[in-house]
């Protein structure tokens, strides 16, 4: 495909700007190493839980330090700058001190929110001002490395104790005996979610440079994350891994799924409701093993069978409508802005409500407008290329899980979305392209 930029690149030979000598060459490597132990840091618990936060600070530090000061001054993107004003945002908070996410006070604004979209950048220095593919390569050949160990490790331990990550997300770690075996939380299992749908890119399409061993890493990987997130028995997280396999399996463009997903609304609202609770629960019935899946997917049947929805399912509905409520009565500055109301209720269920609830539009339009421009900026790059169709149906499920569960904290999705999955294309160009240059300034 003559049209496609991966494709472009490497004809044109444009794979890595690290071309100068002396003190940046030695200066960038490590750069790459410090980007390769964050990235390491993020998609292996054990790595995480080993080291704690204070070693992925040194990293990014390290980072930050050897990168080429020069991106700093060019002219950003709009997603760049944007996430910049998101956090901007908060300053008159911090001035009357009322900067707060709830019960969980600021650590979250002040650790969590950067973490999660410390990535936008990350992968905007690598992809749009170094075009470095051969980093985004190896991004990808550690990421996957690492989730792949990192999944093995919390399939295994759960098996062993079917509760630990459920757990972990309510900070409950009986002796340290979870996180010694490597089991990850809430936020491992669903930022894997995302990555399992575009990994299957990897696996099942004709990529350029894509040979067995990496195909073979790629397959590995999605098994094991696939297994990983059945085991985990989030329900949430099962079905949109499987509407989002499904979905990039059988369609092939973006007007196909967009019709597709019309229609999938309409049978819902007009095909018979008892057929479709039946199906839920014949589906629930195939996790024998998992009460907690098997409840939760007959609690979803009832609201279709039953002449009023299942107990947990109106639970979390009203939620929403709590944040959403306590939104509409402090639309632009929300209930710790000076108009607002700090003890107003907040459903804590869902990430885009409650974010809304807690500041207004003031805060978040200026987030919603950067995370939907990097995923445009993300999907102009992918355009006539296969891939587009895998990161297009993660990103969307991505927004839909941000309307049913708490995710801007949740970094670990911030950091599958804005650094690995844009990366996962350049998969096999992580350890060959460097002799493929030697070969053709040979040849020039």
């Amino acid at each position: 495909m003559n049209n496609n930029p991966i494709k472009k690149t490497f004809q044109n030979r444009k794979f890595i700007v690290n071309n100068s000598s002396g003190r940046y060459n030695l200066l960038y490597y490590i750069n790459q190493i410090a980007c390769i132990m964050f990235c390491i840091w993020m998609c292996w618990p054990y790595f995480t839980v080993k080291t704690r936060t204070y070693a992925a600070l040194v990293f990014l530090i390290v980072w930050f330090f050897t990168t080429d000061f020069r991106w700093l001054i060019k002219k950003w993107s709009m997603d760049l700058i944007l996430t910049i004003v998101f956090f901007i945002t908060f300053v008159p908070y911090i001035l009357t001190g009322n900067l707060f996410y709830g019960g969980n006070g600021s650590r979250i604004i002040l650790i969590s929110f950067p973490l999660f979209f410390l990535g936008i950048f990350i992968n905007h220095y690598y992809m749009y001002f170094k075009k470095d593919y051969l980093t985004l390569g190896r991004i990808a050949f550690f990421s996957l490395t690492m989730y792949t160990i990192g999944s093995i490790q919390t399939y295994r331990g759960l098996q062993m104790f079917p509760m630990a990550s459920r757990a972990l997300a309510q900070g409950r770690d009986p002796m340290g005996v979870y996180t010694s075996l490597g089991i990850g939380g809430f936020g491992y299992v669903y930022a894997a979610v995302f990555i399992s749908i575009t990994i299957l890119f990897l696996v099942i399409k004709k990529t350029l440079g894509m040979n067995k061993y990496y195909r073979l890493l790629a397959t590995i990987s999605f098994v094991s994350i696939l297994l990983m997130i059945i085991e985990a028995s989030y329900v949430i997280a099962i079905m949109l891994s499987f509407i989002g396999i499904i979905l990039a399996i059988v369609f092939k463009k973006e007007r196909s799924l967009i019709i597709a997903s019309f229609f999938a609304l309409v049978f819902i609202l007009i095909f018979p409701k008892d057929i479709i609770g039946n199906i839920i629960l014949n589906i629930a019935h195939l996790f024998k093993g998992s009460y907690v899946v098997r409840e939760k997917l007959t609690d979803l049947a009832s609201g279709f069978i039953g002449e009023g929805m299942g107990m947990q399912i109106y639970g979390r509905l009203q939620r929403y409508l709590t944040s959403l409520n306590t939104f509409f009565k402090n639309p632009v500055f929300g209930i710790y802005g000076p108009f607002g109301n700090p003890h107003d209720r907040i459903g804590g269920h869902s990430g885009w409500f409650d974010l809304m609830g807690f500041y207004g539009i003031f805060v978040s339009l200026p987030m919603f407008s950067a995370i939907i421009l990097n995923f445009k900026k993300h999907l102009s790059f992918y355009s006539n290329y296969p891939y587009y169709t895998f990161l297009l149906i993660a990103q969307l499920m991505f927004i839909l899980f941000g309307f049913i569960n708490p995710i801007i904290y949740v970094y670990q999705i911030g950091f599958a979305l804005f650094v690995i999955i844009p990366s996962l294309p350049f998969l096999p160009y992580a350890f060959r392209i460097r002799r493929n240059m030697r070969t053709m300034k040979n040849k020039v």
